[in-house]
């Protein structure tokens, strides 16, 4: 995880500036793999990497982590484009993305050397009310 220091903190300035111009970032997002939460160690996420990426780059949404429940703050709702506030993660709520099946089953075997994919329900389309959108 990054401390925060200044080293990091040009770093990621001078990636987000290197990378922001390629038509392929469609999203920017804070870690893989790591539920960003406030006040526990991933909130460094927030509050450092994503606040800086946002500084850097306001023309695309920006994203906690994966698995993630969404932004309390910090975004619009329903694009989730920085709206220049503290960007902030709700405590609990509903999880809207779903990983594939190396979460919820075999794996992929090319990956993991299983020969039979077990497959599993995407929730696609998902099923968002207003209260998710905030809309």
């Amino acid at each position: 995880a990054p401390l925060g220091s200044q080293a990091e903190e040009q770093e990621l300035r001078h990636m987000v500036r290197r990378l922001s111009h390629h038509a392929s970032i469609m999203v920017w997002d804070g870690c893989n793999e790591c539920q960003v939460k406030m006040h526990t160690g991933t909130a460094i996420y927030a509050t450092f990497v994503m606040t800086l990426v946002a500084e850097e780059d306001a023309s695309r949404p920006v994203w906690p982590s994966c698995p993630a429940i969404g932004w309390s703050t910090g975004v619009h709702k329903l694009t989730a484009m920085p709206n220049g506030n503290a960007l902030t993660t709700p405590d609990s709520g509903r999880r809207i993305e779903t990983h594939g099946p190396y979460q919820h089953g075999t794996g992929f075997p090319a990956v993991n050397g299983n020969s039979k994919l077990q497959l599993f329900s995407a929730n696609i389309p998902v099923s968002i009310s207003p209260g998710d959108t905030g809309v």
